[in-house]
């Protein structure tokens, strides 16, 4: 069959007419692929990390809690009601620093300030009233919290007055792997949705290249996440297979030696390209 090609040095451009093209069901041969960093694997990563090595931002928090790939064990029927109600009772509408860490105290805190305010209910705090619905926010803070403790111990193991801790790249990327495991297994006890797929293999490589170096490099616990988010910016994903191989996306290299039916130029600027 006819086959067609777009030519850019934009990647953003290339991005979006990938986009484009799968909301008609075409996924684009992208030279490229696609970085991991704009993947849900890529993403989860990024939020694990700001949330539990740079704790206080209850907007990440929510966006962590309510992730595709998080499960926590439970069927997404059963998470998402519960996810909402802890954004409702802890996170939405505070000023205070909210750590994952500590989850628990803060929702139970939440629940104190709510019970004193009786006399003037509002309207969407009826079902975060009942008894059954803050036993189950309190069950899901301490899941997160038992979530993250490989991670959040080692922030912590030299203690919150002294300096901050700093460990080898592997031992961050070891942690890393564990609460990303333990944040995404499903009701069967399956972490398929996690590693397998493109994306899934991506991130495991990763976490492997990094575990490999040992003791070759050390860092901090904030320093960690900003290496990883470096990391993930430089990781593209190319699907093994595609359903529609004949609409490829080149770059100016690759494009000298290919022949296609029909070639469009994209992002031609003066002075850039050509």
């Amino acid at each position: 069959g006819a086959q067609a090609a777009l030519i850019t040095t934009d990647r953003t451009l290339a991005r979006r007419v990938s986009s484009e093209l799968l909301r008609f069901g075409i996924e684009a041969d992208d030279s490229a692929g696609t970085p991991l960093a704009a993947a849900q694997h890529g993403s989860l990563l990024a939020l694990t990390l700001e949330c539990v090595l740079r704790p206080g931002d209850p907007v990440a928090l929510a966006s962590l809690i309510k992730h595709p790939l998080v499960r926590l064990g439970r069927l997404r029927e059963t998470l998402d009601p519960a996810t909402h109600a802890l954004e409702l009772l802890a996170l939405r509408g505070g000023t205070a620093s909210v750590n994952i860490a500590s989850l628990t105290a803060v929702v139970q805190e939440a629940i104190r300030a709510l019970a004193e305010n009786e006399r003037f209910p509002k309207q969407w705090q009826a079902r975060i009233r009942t008894d059954e619905c803050q036993a189950e926010i309190v069950q899901l803070a301490g899941d997160l919290e038992r979530a993250v403790e490989p991670l959040a111990r080692l922030l912590v193991r030299d203690g919150a007055d002294g300096p901050r801790p700093e460990f080898p790249l592997a031992d961050w990327a070891a942690a890393t792997g564990r609460v990303l495991e333990m944040l995404c297994i499903d009701e069967r006890g399956s972490l398929a949705a996690l590693w397998s797929g493109d994306a899934g293999d991506a991130l495991a490589s990763l976490l492997k290249d990094l575990i490999a170096t040992q003791d070759t490099l050390i860092a901090s616990g904030p320093q960690w996440a900003d290496i990883a988010t470096a990391l993930l910016a430089g990781v593209g994903i190319r699907p093994k297979s595609l359903d529609h191989p004949a609409v490829f996306i080149w770059g100016t290299l690759e494009a000298r030696l290919q022949h296609v039916d029909t070639l469009i130029l994209g992002g031609l600027n003066e002075g850039i390209w050509p």
